[in-house]
């Protein structure tokens, strides 16, 4: 019997002996995090799936079995200036976009420079968070390696693992009987796999210019199928990096209507139309939804190595009927239509509620949850290293106990309010509703950490 409880208590874990805090994520986010607790002194183990840090800039050539957006050609859209940690920057051996191995070895760097490498549970799968009767936190990991679950108490939870996790797939007729290959973007790796291929990408991001762009130079024809218009936004502006004028301050004084205005303005100058290019006029002023970033991809259309198509409307075998009518064959088609909203490991309501929209105070912390934290659930215009820092330290604040939450009512009244101002700028949808003006973000983030800390002085004044 004592083998067994031995046993038993070997794969569950020693609830007396678990750490104050558990970090769910190591990329820029979860790191982020764990150096504003290491800074702090407070105890805490970060668990993530893959074999190493990085987060979404960790890439495997075949070695490591792990779940990524990113590709063999993936750069940064922000700088290198702008999107290094505080005190540890980007080397300047780096071209101003580093590639996705650049950043993965910055990453690793940053980890060492913190020293969290014993902090680290690597190739394990948070399975469950799950609220237990002290008002901590249950977390039921899983090994990938032996398949072995493990269940321990943490005081508080940091959710640093983005949303880039389950794909978001149309429902197309015909899309099952398609005898070629289809894969999410998720799944896409290299160009070369697709050489001589007629390619089919669907969508207007980011990730879908990055990869019309590709196989446009491998593949035997490339076509881009889109449903709605975006804004195309090159990498740099006046040869300035976009990321490097949002972020500076004059910029942040200037009023919205006036950097709108500046950047279509400056848009008309550089590229002209984008209808000229073949495609659709958006249907909202620009940053009023993501921008589409690319230096490349109007170059390749005028080139005629991209074409342009409208949305497909259904599948005949291998030919995809467009809805204007036109038809075409495709060996291979690649989705590049985003990611659902899942975080299947905490409690259903948390992140969103039962109504379908965002619930989290400051775009990070659940009302109905406490001592649960989201970091790096956001859309900024540029760099996001600044703002999960800032989100990392005013939660570093709540968990050192320097500062207090205000009551539920007050925090659900400014996710109401953020909410209503986010649907009448980008939408309605859940993932319009994580996007920010970053100046007027963080200027909120610092108020709140000042707010807090006068809530918690008057807390232990009482």
């Amino acid at each position: 019997m004592s083998e067994l409880i031995a046993s038993q208590r070997e794969q569950v874990g020693d609830l007396s002996a678990d750490r104050d805090v558990c970090i769910v994520g190591a990329g820029f986010s979860g790191l982020a995090a764990a150096s504003a607790l290491r800074r702090r002194d407070v105890a805490f183990t970060c668990v993530e799936s893959a074999a190493g840090v990085g987060g979404i800039w960790r890439y495997s050539d075949g070695g490591e079995s792990i779940s990524s957006p990113s590709y063999r050609g993936l750069h940064l859209n922000t700088s290198r200036a702008v999107t290094g940690y505080t005190g540890f920057p980007m080397p300047d051996s780096y071209p101003r976009y580093p590639d996705l191995r650049q950043v993965a070895a910055y990453l690793e760097g940053f980890a060492d420079h913190i020293g969290i490498r014993d902090d680290l549970e690597l190739n394990t799968d948070v399975i469950a968070i799950e609220p237990a009767p002290d008002r901590s936190w249950n977390v039921i990991t899983r090994d990938r390696a032996t398949g072995t679950d493990r269940r321990r108490r943490f005081r508080q939870v940091i959710v640093a693992a983005g949303y880039h996790h389950t794909p978001q797939l149309p429902a197309i007729p015909g899309a099952a009987s398609f005898p070629g290959r289809q894969l999410h973007s998720i799944e896409y790796v290299d160009p070369r796999d697709l050489a001589g291929h007629r390619v089919l990408v669907l969508g207007f991001g980011n990730s879908a210019c990055d990869i019309a762009v590709e196989t446009s130079h491998v593949a035997d024809r490339t076509v881009l199928a889109i449903r709605h218009g975006a804004h195309v936004v090159p990498k740099q502006l006046m040869g300035i990096p976009i990321d490097e004028i949002a972020a500076s301050r004059w910029w942040s004084w200037l009023p919205f209507r006036v950097q709108r205005r500046f950047v279509e303005c400056l848009l008309w100058l550089i590229r002209g139309s984008i209808t000229s290019y073949g495609l659709p006029r958006p249907n909202h002023r620009i940053f009023s939804a993501p921008i589409t970033i690319s230096d490349d991809l109007l170059s390749r259309i005028t080139h005629g190595a991209i074409s342009v198509k409208p949305m497909i409307e259904r599948f005949r075998g291998s030919e995809a009927e467009f809805v204007d009518g036109s038809r075409e064959d495709f060996d291979t088609v690649i989705y590049c239509t985003g990611y659902d909203f899942s975080f299947p490991f905490l409690p259903g309501d948390c992140v969103v509620g039962a109504d379908g929209r965002l619930a989290l105070y400051r775009r990070v912390v659940p009302p109905r949850y406490p001592g649960v934290y989201v970091v790096g659930l956001i859309r900024p215009v540029g760099a996001i290293t600044r703002v999960v820092e800032a989100q990392a330290e005013w939660v570093a604040d709540l968990i050192e106990g320097v500062a207090a939450l205000p009551p539920e009512p007050e925090m659900w009244r400014e996710i109401d309010g953020y909410l209503a101002g986010a649907a009448r700028r980008y939408g309605t949808a859940v993932r319009d509703s994580i996007h920010v003006d970053v100046a007027r973000y963080l200027r909120s983030v610092r108020r709140e950490r000042e707010e807090g800390r006068r809530r918690r002085r008057e807390e232990v004044l009482r």
